[in-house]
């Protein structure tokens, strides 16, 4: 039910898959991907420098802090200075994540 939306994403460049042409629907986000996809489904460029001293190397990091500079993420813990780019979002975590990137009311 979802392979339209899965396609409307591709075409659009905000989702590229998990592995030799395939999209994993089944399979968890990680913190790290969903900063990748909102960034791209924004239109948000990667920014720098990175604050978070777990995502120094990722392919995410760019992402996690063009999130950071807008205020979307403090991270994932109370010192702010981790991001925790490789655990699953939640959907509560999710929702947060939107309401900020999209100006919404809390």
């Amino acid at each position: 039910p979802h392979a339209g939306a899965i396609e409307a994403l591709a075409a659009q460049g905000i989702v590229v898959g998990c592995e030799n042409g395939r999209y994993c629907p089944a399979d968890p986000v990680t913190r790290g991907q969903m900063a990748t996809l909102l960034a791209r489904a924004l239109g948000w460029d990667a920014a720098a420098p990175i604050r978070f001293v777990d995502v120094h190397g990722s392919v995410h990091a760019g992402a996690v802090e063009a999130l950071a500079v807008r205020g979307i993420t403090h991270g994932c813990d109370q010192t702010g200075v981790r991001y925790c780019p490789r655990d699953e979002v939640t959907r509560a975590q999710m929702a947060s994540f939107l309401v900020r990137a999209f100006g919404l009311e809390e």
